[in-house]
């Protein structure tokens, strides 16, 4: 299976590092030739099966596995050879593959390129589902409380079901004052229960109230949306196979209320699948192109496309440096389709592609293989996104801003202000 992924960034260079790394590996390990060499040759047999180009800013620069000739074989026989003849410990052969592949993956010069072991890919396919486990709150330290406060609790969650909400004040976790704890403190003995029930005292309108919320899988909310006065106010937390049809009743919703205009809030929104954007943007924008790409010999492609069905209200998208990838693909075809503003400070600039190699045994590999372009075929890789209408947040706010109201977040009140012109 093969997965794109829209962040990370830097040329895919198959160096002859990697051989290095093996090397190293296989003098404390013990491993046969075989072995090393079945390993290479499948890394080399998807790169070309695939013929997936990589690149980035354009770079035609490509060195084969095989570049430099038998040298590096040879010197991999030789050093099998020696090891299987001097080697005194016994070699687990499962932690050498795990090694040469991340050997293999780290010698590729991507910052963003990973491994992936088994656990690691289930839970990364689980978080593109939506799919989390635990109690369902975020969770902050107020500045002039010693209580923690309840930010937000995802619908159809344990602490939903207990009732706990938005506003709430956490006095104690498992019979501990939060008065003492510092945020991590907190969320550390959450997490050291396990799947045992956590015991909260809850304070709520004023009154405290002795709960036990057991951690259980729940679908995370994407995407939350209200009505502030006429306009639809829609916030999209990240992008992935949930997100769509969160959206899409979101969007029904403010419509359903006679919406007369739109704000999407994409603060934070690190990004996520481009499926899932595109989507979106479908649902949003007239017919055109909404996803192009270049590869590394500046080939252009057309991913998606949005058909003549569009929303006609004036939209602003609200950003910041946290905006980054797919949020930014999103606030990047708001402006090329002349249908809103950008509001807030500039987004993060990360607009490079990754995908997402499934191997035989169900262990992954992912890696930089393009980079996004918009209508006129510029990347806004490490640039971002200047706002239309540019407001800072204080550091106060930044630092709290999961508790700010509508009329305390200065870049919403801007929004607002600019739509009900």
């Amino acid at each position: 299976m093969i997965e794109k992924d829209w962040d990370n960034e830097r040329n895919i260079r198959f160096m002859s590092a990697l051989f290095w790394k093996g090397m190293v590996n296989c003098m404390h390990r013990k491993i046969s030739v075989g072995l090393c060499m079945t390993l290479i040759i499948i890394g080399i047999a998807v790169a070309i099966s695939v013929t997936i180009p990589l690149t980035l800013y354009g770079v035609n620069h490509q060195v084969g596995i095989f570049a430099g000739g038998q040298t590096n074989f040879k010197k991999l026989n030789e050093i099998d050879k020696n090891v299987k003849k001097y080697f005194l410990d016994k070699v687990d052969e499962d932690k050498l593959s795990a090694a040469l592949a991340n050997g293999y993956v780290s010698a590729l010069g991507d910052d963003y390129a990973q491994y992936l072991d088994n656990k690691q890919y289930e839970n990364k396919i689980s978080m593109t589902k939506g799919e989390s486990k635990g109690l369902g709150i975020d969770i902050v330290k107020p500045p002039d409380n010693h209580y923690l406060y309840v930010a937000a609790v995802a619908g159809k969650s344990p602490a939903e079901a207990v009732g706990i909400v938005r506003g709430d004040l956490i006095t104690k976790i498992n019979g501990k004052a939060t008065e003492t704890l510092t945020l991590e403190e907190a969320v550390n003995i959450i997490k050291e229960s396990g799947d045992k029930p956590v015991a909260l005292a809850i304070l709520s309108t004023g009154t405290t109230k002795e709960l036990s919320v057991t951690p259980a899988d729940f679908t995370t909310d994407a995407v939350d949306y209200r009505m502030i006065g006429t306009i639809g106010y829609i916030k999209i937390d990240t992008f992935g196979d949930e997100t769509v049809p969160q959206f899409e009743e979101a969007l029904k919703g403010v419509m359903d209320k006679n919406a007369t205009a739109l704000i999407f809030d994409l603060r934070n929104n690190s990004g996520g699948t481009v499926d899932s954007c595109a989507k979106i943007l479908d649902m949003l924008l007239p017919s055109g192109d909404i996803v192009k790409t270049k590869d590394k010999s500046g080939n252009i492609k057309v991913d998606n496309k949005s058909d003549a069905k569009e929303i006609s209200l004036p939209m602003d998208v609200l950003i910041n440096g946290g905006t980054a990838s797919a949020s930014e693909l999103f606030a990047m075809n708001i402006k090329d389709y002349n249908k809103g503003k950008l509001v807030g400070t500039k987004s993060y600039g990360k607009g490079i592609v990754q995908t997402t190699f499934q191997l035989s045994d169900n262990t992954a590999v992912k890696f930089t293989t393009g980079m996004f372009i918009d209508k006129n075929g510029n990347a806004y890789h490490k640039k971002g996104f200047e706002p239309d209408i540019k407001v800072e947040l204080s550091a106060e706010q930044q630092k709290y801003f999961a508790m700010l109201n509508d009329k305390d977040d200065p870049q919403l009140m801007a929004a607002v202000n600019d739509l009900n012109q």
